[in-house]
């Protein structure tokens, strides 16, 4: 049946005031919208095509269907009265059917609605009528001959100004045993998911009334949709079915994990689409018990209600096959009457092996708070039972080792320059993640209360050792730069598909096997070749550099000298800008060697050479401060491509000191254009093929030429120590005598 929105003041309610987002949803429902005259009374003459196919041959409702042609759909208002001239009846009685294929009303059986008051069915052989009301339109399905079954259409409903909205829902009342409901009807025309709330919405509580939410449903239409409820039910209560879309298209109800700003409801004329029922408790007992993985000395049985007290026992599958006794894996302590959440049930006997386990509450019947039901043979402590024998629930549990995880996510810069390439890095980070299990590594930010996915990853657990780095591409950076939380979670946990831009659901967020906060920094850095008049001396000038690094930290411009073959040295440098903090232009390199016995960084310098500007953090220090160069960590600078650059983020200059007049060059390693390369007369730095330098140093090769940098790699990891928090020069393994 297409069941389009009703208004009823039996069956369908709008609760005003709901826009696309959380807003007040108010403590009553609207009112019923007023009803059209025109539709009040519709006449219809059916007649039948040979033993074929019904035809409509007039109709006071140009909807209600296409004249002329064999069993067309046929559109009732809801609210209307039907006058349906048969001129075949004799030979073709008519009858109204629901899904099932059952009589609603019929001229030759009885039908379900016949004795209805309002539907009020008068049967005078040639002509039928009767009342649609909204508890009847919740059920047509079709329109049959009774004795030839080809003649047979279906049926659609629509309120009666005919307006069809987007999503329609209806839900009866019942009895339950408290941990799902039953939706009759849903159709979601473009796809989304059915929330149960409890009468507190109508007070208000707007995201404390979910109870629980059906899995995502495709476009279309669904019938007798069961509703697993999160929070059961223990007691009577008017619950509301809410059409909910998937407004962030990841499959995953976010509506109260977002705060209400995702998932909102289906709306039709400014309402949330929505109908209510009374829903009674009809056991004695209930048990809820969610699929898991164990390490199979144990389950978690998320829920149970014992009206008399009594036990939750555990049985393996051999339940199944007929072994009430045998199948006994394990019982839980005795309970009080009421609700227990959430509490472990040790085995008696391990599982070994991935296996479907049934919770059964138990009585104790002989009122000594000790499970007999085994010891008995089943005359004592027998299970709480329904009309359809023991109640009971099945979860698979996975029996495997528990998940050890661990997240190391140390402070970083991305999108920001380095000598390793022409463009900044592209916007990615760095995590450090170990994990026994394939996992998700998945980079949030915080919007609000919301927790917004920058960027995510799966890796297969041999890819998660911890000792080499994962890299997860930032793709949404609307939490850049700043804070962002790398998060290792299960991929067997993960509440649906996520993708970036999406907010992390609450299951998704209960899943987190561990998680680790890091500042994500943007740096900017322009180094320019430079001359200088003079040779440079200890405290003098070396050159001036622009520099930015954004968040509440302060930094350094250290400048890097290199060896014979242009590589940068990485533990040897020339000079330092005071402590910086921000925006900065024009910031003075003060000439100083460091370490003093370096074997490339002499003073004084003259002549042409190549420069590498780089980045520390002075993490204990004041912006204009002095600063020795290479006290401070370097600041990782991560390529959402290819991870970690080598030197963080850097930049290279060529500066040029004019030698005294007639004077020895000055320069740092004796060569014949007083640079500090030795390298030609033009000034060229030079270089090997290989990157290597003649020091046994960390060799990387030539900066005018980054594309193969040899030992950089090695300098990357050494130097900027991914696994924890950037070194230091005492403690990154670059020794000055290794250098």
């Amino acid at each position: 049946m297409s069941q389009d929105p009703v208004d009823s003041p039996q069956r369908r309610r709008l609760l005003a005031g709901l826009g696309t987002g959380v807003v007040a949803y108010g403590a009553g429902v609207s009112a019923t919208a007023a009803q059209s005259d025109e539709f009040d009374e519709i006449s219809v003459r059916l007649n039948n095509i040979a033993t074929n196919a019904w035809e409509v041959t007039e109709a006071s409702d140009d909807e209600f269907a296409e004249t002329g042609v064999g069993n067309p759909e046929l559109t009732f208002r809801v609210g209307s009265r039907y006058t349906i001239q048969n001129n075949g009846w004799s030979a073709h009685p008519l009858e109204f059917r629901d899904s099932d294929g059952d009589p609603l009303l019929s001229q030759s059986a009885q039908g379900s609605y016949e004795g209805d008051s309002e539907t009020n069915w008068v049967d005078n052989e040639t002509s039928v009528s009767f009342t649609v009301t909204s508890e009847l339109a919740a059920e047509l399905s079709s329109y049959i001959c009774t004795v030839h079954s080809s003649m047979e259409g279906t049926i659609r409903t629509i309120d009666q100004t005919g307006t069809d909205g987007p999503a329609d829902v209806t839900m009866s009342d019942q009895s339950t045993d408290g941990t799902s409901v039953v939706v009759d009807s849903v159709r979601l025309d473009e796809g989304g998911f059915v929330t149960i709330h409890d009468s507190s919405l109508t007070n208000g509580a707007t995201l404390e009334s979910v109870r629980g939410t059906s899995e995502y449903l495709e476009v279309g239409s669904v019938q007798d949709l069961e509703v697993e409820l999160d929070d059961p039910l223990t007691s009577g209560d008017t619950l509301i079915a809410m059409a909910h879309r998937d407004s962030n298209d990841n499959e995953t109800y976010d509506f109260v994990s977002s705060g209400g700003n995702a998932d909102g409801p289906y709306s039709f004329d400014g309402n949330a689409v929505i109908d209510d029922a009374d829903v009674q408790i009809n056991t004695s007992a209930a048990v809820k018990i969610d699929d898991q993985q164990s390490d199979g000395t144990s389950v978690t049985v998320d829920f149970a209600r014992l009206d008399d007290g009594g036990f939750v026992t555990i049985h393996d599958s051999t339940l199944l096959d007929g072994d009430a006794l045998g199948s006994v894996r394990g019982t839980s302590q005795y309970f009080d009457s009421g609700t227990q959440e959430e509490f472990t049930v040790e085995l008696d006997e391990a599982l070994t092996e991935t296996e479907t386990v049934i919770a059964m509450p138990h009585r104790d019947t002989n009122g000594n708070q000790t499970y007999d039901f085994v010891s008995s043979e089943a005359n004592n402590d027998g299970p709480y039972t329904d009309d359809d024998g023991a109640i009971t629930d099945s979860a698979e549990v996975q029996v495997g080792d528990a998940v050890e995880a661990s997240v190391t996510f140390p402070r970083q810069a991305t999108a920001s320059p380095t000598f390793t390439q022409d463009e900044a890095t592209s916007p990615g980070v760095s995590v450090a993640v170990s994990s026994n299990v394939e996992s998700a590594v998945v980079v949030t930010y915080e919007d609000g209360e919301n927790l917004v996915i920058a960027g995510l990853g799966v890796f297969g657990a041999d890819e998660l050792g911890g000792e080499n780095p994962v890299t997860i591409a930032v793709e949404d950076a609307g939490g850049f730069p700043g804070s962002h939380t790398a998060h290792a979670i299960p991929t067997s946990d993960l509440s649906g598909e996520y993708a970036p831009g999406d907010t992390v659901s609450m299951d998704t967020a209960g899943a987190v096997a561990d998680n680790d906060t890091a500042v994500v920094h943007q740096a900017t850095l322009t180094f320019e070749d430079q001359t200088s008049d003079s040779p440079v001396e200890s405290g003098d000038t070396v050159a001036t550099v622009d520099s930015s690094l954004t968040g509440d930290v302060t930094y350094t411009v250290d400048v890097h000298v290199t060896d014979d073959e242009g590589g940068l040295v990485a533990a040897e440098w020339i000079g330092s800008t005071n402590v910086l903090s921000g925006d900065n232009e024009g910031s003075e390199i003060i000439a100083e060697r460091t370490p003093s016995d370096g074997e490339f960084n002499e003073l004084p310098f003259s002549g042409t050479d190549t420069f590498v500007a780089m980045i520390h953090l002075a993490t204990d220090a004041s912006a204009g401060d002095a600063a020795t160069p290479g006290t401070g960590p370097v600041v990782p600078n991560i390529d959402g491509e290819s991870g970690a650059v080598p030197g963080g983020i850097t930049a290279t200059a060529e500066l040029t000191a004019e030698m005294d007049d007639g004077g020895d060059d000055g320069g740092m390693d004796g060569g014949d254009d007083g640079g500090m390369d030795g390298g030609s007369d033009d000034g060229d730095s030079g270089g090997s093929d290989d990157g290597s330098s003649d020091d046994g140093g960390p060799g990387f090769g030539p900066i005018a030429g980054v594309a193969g940098l040899g030992g950089l790699a090695t300098y990357a990891y050494r130097k900027l120590n991914l696994d924890s928090e950037p070194a230091t020069p005492e403690d990154d393994g670059l020794d000055e005598d290794d250098e």
